[in-house]
């Protein structure tokens, strides 16, 4: 008896260090996919940023206007929205609602309304926005509570501590990370990033084989 719990307790510890370093190797891939549609830019990028943040982040409503003035300065760059939910239930909320935008493929319209409210959101602000933009409210509220949008946040967050990111903002461009910088903005950031990536990015699609 003791040898077969003793086996069962090795099954599961070995199942659990598998997990984490499937985790830690993979996470940087998954969290550079765009999901349900929630990014901003380019079709066919030259460069992808993954952005790590938080609707109810001050700091990350501050970045929006940098992060859309870089976006309309490089047409060939896009950006990937993954909400890091660290700010309470109001940032849990306003995660699934981003992401049930994006299943009706209106993510740019729903983010941008979220990063523009300074208090979080009312269900009668959110329904009065969906009714004057035409999003149907109840595939959203059916999307937003379903178990598929609370696991796929789970994911997000496994894979975003898998790398060791425990704030927001942060980004990621391959297997980089880019954390805040005292003192500098995320316009500086973001150019820093562009500057030292693209030029790789561009070379790297143009001499791959057809």
């Amino acid at each position: 008896m003791y040898m077969r719990l003793l086996s069962v307790a090795i099954i599961i510890i070995c199942a659990l260090i598998g997990w984490q370093l499937y985790t830690g190797r993979t996470a940087y891939e998954r969290l550079q996919e765009a999901p349900h549609n929630q990014y901003l830019g380019a079709e066919n990028p030259a460069l992808t940023i993954t952005y790590i943040m938080d609707y109810r982040c001050k700091f990350c409503k501050e970045s929006h206007s940098d992060i859309q003035s870089i976006l309309d300065e490089h047409t060939d760059l896009r950006i990937i929205f993954r909400a890091y939910p660290i700010g309470g239930q109001d940032s849990l909320n306003e995660a699934k609602m981003a992401m049930a935008a994006g299943m009706q493929d209106r993510f740019s319209d729903v983010h941008e309304f979220l990063i523009k409210h300074q208090e979080p959101v009312t269900k009668p602000e959110l329904e009065g926005f969906m009714a004057q933009a035409g999003i149907d409210m109840n595939r959203f509220y059916k999307t937003m509570t379903s178990w598929g949008a609370t696991k796929d946040l789970i994911d997000t967050v496994r894979a975003i501590e898998a790398i060791g990111i425990s704030s927001v903002p942060a980004f990621i461009v391959g297997k980089k990370i880019y954390l805040p910088e005292e003192g500098k903005t995320t316009r500086t950031i973001l150019e820093r990033i562009v500057t030292e990536n693209m030029t790789t990015a561009t070379t790297d699609t143009s001499t791959a084989s057809p």
